[in-house]
C-alpha cells in the first residue's frame, strides 16, 4: 500500500503579493498599449489619406464653331453634299439675269452692281467655303475638324488595323446619293457594317485621309466587310473617348509651350507605339493665329 507523505504544515495555495503586483502591471501595459495605438491609428488617419487620388477626367472643349449664320460650302461642310444637296436652277432665272445686266445703264455698272431676283438669292447655295466670318470668328478657337492633322506612323495593313481598334475608330462608307452611311468596325479580327444616316452622324467627329495608300487600306477593309466603296466618300469615325484622348495631349503640348488653345490654327498629331503593345497620340507641332 503507498505512503502519502504530506508536507509539514500543509499545501500552500495562496497568491503572493510579488505575483498580484505583477499581474497587476502587465495588465496596465497592455491597457496602456492599447489606448496609446488607438490614439496613434487615429493621428495617423488625419495626416495620411488612405485613399486613391483620382485625377479629374479631362474633357474636350467645345470650341470652334464657324462664327457666322451663312450657309455651309465644301470648305465647312461636315459631309460632301449629295445630288438631292444641289439646288435646282432653271433656265428663267438664267434669262432674268440677263434681262437685268442688258438693262443696266453700261457695261461696268451692271458688273458692279447687285442683280435682284431668284438668281441673286441662288449665289447663297453651298460654295467653296463661308463668305463672311470665318472659323474663329466665335473668338472660341478653331474647330478639331478642321484643326487636327493626323498622322498614321505604320509601314504595313495588319498594324493600321490593330490601331484603328486599339482608339475605337471605324471606317465610314458615305453614299453621295440619299442618307446612308455605313460604319465598319472590329477591322483587325473580323470586319463588320453597321448602317447609318447622314442625319444620325451630323454631329460625329470624322475625318478623311489625304495618302493614297492610307485610302486603299481603308477600302480593302470595307471590301472584306460586303461594302460598296467605289463612287462613295470614304471617311473615319471618331469616338469621345478618342477625341478626349487627342484633346489632352493637344492640351498637355499647349502648356508645355504656354500657348492657349484659341491662338491654334492647325495641331499636326501623330500615332505611336506606347511601349506596352498599345499606341498614343502625340503632337509633333502647331500652328498658330
Amino acid at each position: 500500500m503507498p505512503v502519502i507523505i504530506r508536507p509539514e504544515g500543509g499545501a500552500n495555495f495562496k497568491t503572493s503579493g510579488y505575483d498580484r503586483l505583477s499581474a497587476w502591471l502587465t495588465s496596465m501595459i497592455l491597457l496602456v498599449g492599447f489606448v496609446v495605438a488607438t490614439l496613434f491609428l487615429i493621428w495617423l488617419t488625419t495626416v495620411i489619406k488612405f485613399e486613391s487620388n483620382i485625377a479629374p477626367e479631362f474633357r474636350a472643349a467645345d470650341v470652334g464653331e464657324d462664327g457666322n449664320d451663312e450657309p455651309e460650302g465644301f470648305e465647312d461642310d461636315q459631309l460632301d453634299p449629295g445630288v438631292e444637296d444641289f439646288a435646282d436652277v432653271e433656265t428663267p432665272q438664267l434669262a432674268e439675269a440677263l434681262e437685268a445686266v442688258s438693262n443696266a445703264v453700261s457695261t461696268i455698272r451692271a458688273n458692279t452692281e447687285q442683280v435682284s431676283g431668284d438668281a441673286a438669292l441662288q449665289g447663297k447655295g453651298a460654295g467653296y467655303g463661308s463668305r463672311d466670318g470665318g472659323p474663329s470668328g466665335s473668338g472660341k478657337g478653331v474647330p478639331e475638324y478642321k484643326r487636327w492633322r493626323i498622322s498614321y506612323e505604320v509601314d504595313n495593313q495588319q498594324t493600321y488595323r490593330r490601331q484603328l481598334d486599339f482608339f475605337g475608330i471605324e471606317i465610314g462608307v458615305v453614299e453621295p446619293i440619299g442618307e446612308r452611311i455605313f460604319r465598319v468596325r472590329d477591322v483587325s479580327s473580323q470586319p463588320k457594317a453597321v448602317e447609318s444616316a447622314r442625319n444620325k452622324e451630323s454631329r460625329s467627329l470624322r475625318f478623311s485621309h489625304s495618302r493614297a495608300r492610307i485610302k486603299g487600306w481603308d477600302k480593302d477593309i470595307c471590301r472584306s466587310a460586303s461594302v460598296k466603296t467605289e463612287g462613295n466618300l470614304m471617311v473615319q469615325f471618331y469616338n469621345d473617348n478618342t477625341r478626349n484622348l487627342i484633346a489632352k495631349a493637344e492640351d498637355d503640348y499647349l502648356r508645355s509651350v504656354g500657348r492657349t488653345l484659341p491662338e491654334v490654327r492647325r495641331t499636326n498629331i501623330k500615332i505611336v507605339a506606347d511601349g506596352s503593345g498599345g499606341f498614343a497620340f502625340s503632337v509633333e507641332s502647331c500652328q498658330y493665329l
